[in-house]
């Protein structure tokens, strides 16, 4: 939900983080550009495969966007949805106003 809130609503959040989903087919890079984003999975994680979200973060930051990628070394898809929301993801997150 959240990519297609980004794509949707381009000038509405100062910044998003997605945890453990990559992006489909039908959302922009330009539109995500417009939004810095954080996105966490887990290196087991295969409903978040690296590879297409490396291409996806390479075409928002050709477009001038901000794409952080981190991997998270969890257990579990649980742990990753839990542990995605410590004070140093969240500090990324409040960093930018709009």
């Amino acid at each position: 939900g959240v990519w297609q809130m980004l794509n949707s609503y381009t000038e509405t959040f100062a910044a998003a983080m997605v945890v453990a989903a990559d992006p489909d087919d039908s959302i922009s890079p330009k539109s995500v550009a417009k939004t810095p984003v954080l996105s966490i999975r887990c290196e087991t994680d295969v409903y978040a495969v690296a590879l297409t979200l490396g291409a996806f973060g390479d075409l928002v930051r050709d477009a001038g966007g901000v794409l952080e990628e981190k991997v998270m070394h969890t257990r579990s898809r649980e742990d990753i949805c839990r542990d995605a929301f410590s004070a140093e993801n969240l500090d990324w997150l409040l960093q930018y106003t709009r």
